[in-house]
C-alpha cells in the first residue's frame, strides 16, 4: 500500500482546515481512495474502523496514520506486503 500527502481531490473545508485537516492519498492494487484526515491518528486496512480497503493485498489493519501539527507520521502494522509513503519503503 502506498501513502501520499499533498492536495488531491475536493479541497478541505474551512472548518476542517482549522482544525488541521489533510487529505492523504492511498493506494492499493486494486483500489485508490482519497482520505480526509481530521482525526489525529487513523487505521487503515481491510477491517478497521477506518477506510476500509477492499483489497486482498492489504492487511486487515495495515498502516497506522498519526497528524503531528501539519506534518504526518506512518507506520506499517506489519502487514506482510508492506507499506510506502510519497513512493519510500517505510520499515
Amino acid at each position: 500500500m502506498t501513502i501520499s500527502t499533498g492536495k488531491w481531490g475536493p479541497q478541505v473545508s474551512q472548518q476542517d482546515s482549522n482544525r488541521g485537516a489533510m487529505t492523504v492519498r492511498v493506494e492499493a492494487p486494486e483500489q485508490q481512495t482519497l482520505v480526509l484526515l481530521v482525526e489525529d491518528e487513523l487505521i487503515i486496512g481491510r477491517e478497521c474502523e477506518g477506510p476500509r480497503i477492499g483489497d486482498p493485498q492489504v492487511s486487515r489493519r495495515h498502516l497506522r496514520i498519526r497528524r503531528i501539527g501539519t506534518s504526518v507520521e506512518v507506520a506499517d502494522l506489519g502487514s506482510p506486503n508492506g507499506s510506502h509513503l510519497d513512493g519510500v519503503p517505510l520499515k
